[in-house]
């Protein structure tokens, strides 16, 4: 049997004014499927099919995608590239700030500081929307990680000292897309800078659910148990993630 490579290939998406990526990777399966993942589709399919089979796939995904952001307009906003002008404010934690863009024509990369209460970023000039987005995302969130870290320690070891008593070496706040938390084996605290646009009661529980694995590092009932002792109505917190999760972003 022939060695054969695995390839890829993209087309758009097109649903009323958003276009999104849809990468097809023909690979050795015998099966279709087709993801979302965190910035665009994604179809597998057998390599070996004829052109109007792949294309008919290609059709049958589009069609998939379409379905679900008509059927779920917070999921359309992941893939909606948000807009940043300068003078739009952002309110976090009974604080304002304020954005100052500037696109520069003899930039390369992006920069971005604090000036009292004004988020000042440069951005390099004709980059397109979705470049735009990640690299404000980025910079605004690193900014404010590094404002409210403080206060957000603060919090881990009051939770942690009222209801744990372990070691917590450090704690960290960075953007991360993928998960709200985690606690590595050296006993260090990461928590997605997302948190900073919760709810208290929501951040309680990130905190609650990463310190509990300074005891079971695993989700075994011993684990809820213990988390559903420390907060006794985490559950609505999961609710309040799975219905509002999504829209919390930089």
């Amino acid at each position: 049997m022939p060695n054969l490579k695995v390839a890829s290939e993209f087309t758009v998406i097109h649903y009323k004014e958003l276009k999104l990526k849809l990468e097809t990777i023909y690979e050795h399966r015998k099966s279709v499927r087709i993801s979302l993942g965190k910035h665009h589709a994604i179809l597998r399919q057998p390599i070996l099919l004829n052109a109007a089979q792949k294309e008919k796939n290609q059709e049958w995904a589009k069609n998939w995608v379409i379905k679900k952001f008509e059927q779920d307009p917070v999921l359309r906003q992941r893939y909606t590239p948000k807009e940043y002008k300068s003078g739009q404010r952002i309110q976090l934690r009974e604080r304002e700030f304020i954005l100052e863009i500037a696109d520069e024509s003899n930039r390369k990369t992006a920069i971005g500081k604090l000036e009292g209460n004004f988020i000042k970023i440069d951005l390099p000039a004709g980059i397109n929307a979705s470049q735009r987005q990640r690299l404000c995302c980025t910079i605004i969130s690193r900014i404010l990680s590094t404002i409210f870290l403080p206060e957000i320690t603060k919090r881990v070891f009051e939770i942690n000292d009222r209801f744990f008593k372990k070691e917590v070496k450090q704690v960290r706040l960075k953007l991360n897309l993928s998960n709200w938390g985690s606690c590595s084996t050296k006993k260090t605290i990461n928590l997605s800078s997302r948190l900073l646009l919760t709810p208290q009661f929501i951040t309680d529980y990130i905190i609650v659910h990463e310190l509990a694995h300074l005891v079971h590092m695993n989700h075994s009932a011993s684990y809820w148990k213990l988390v559903e002792k420390v907060m006794p109505e985490y559950q609505k917190a999961e609710a309040w993630l799975k219905k509002y999760g999504e829209r919390c972003n930089f």
